[in-house]
């Protein structure tokens, strides 16, 4: 049977899948999809976290990301402009690794982390 985990559950697990696939990033075969699997964990780590503070504002469950983006704009867009944008920048790098098969270089990966953290810390 499955279970529901909560949105701080999810971030946790995101975040730590993500520290595992770095240990992957010289293996020759997985290399390459755990740096684009490690990016998609920052931006679902942050998605769950906007979720989770959305929900606290009083709005319903987003549904999808796009509803997502605009609640995320409405409650943050004048106060927290850094992290909306923060959030937005990981959306598109984990879209441009899953569908256009770009693999993320280090200096990439840690300045996903560092955006991951800005919304962790400012959006709340």
């Amino acid at each position: 049977m499955s279970s529901l985990l909560s949105h701080a559950a999810q971030i946790t697990a995101n975040q730590d899948m993500a520290k595992h696939l770095e240990s992957l990033h010289t293996d020759a075969t997985l290399g390459d999809g755990s740096r684009q699997w490690r990016m998609t964990c920052y931006f679902y780590a942050a998605a769950h976290h906007v979720e989770e503070q959305l929900q606290k504002h009083g709005y319903g469950p987003s549904g999808n990301h796009s509803a997502r983006k605009k609640n995320l704009r409405h409650v943050w867009h004048a106060s927290r402009p850094n992290a909306v944008k923060a959030y937005m920048d990981l959306e598109t790098r984990s879209r441009e690794t899953r569908y256009d098969g770009i693999v993320p270089t280090d200096p990439e990966l840690s300045d996903a982390q560092r955006q991951l953290n800005e919304v962790l810390a400012d959006l709340i």
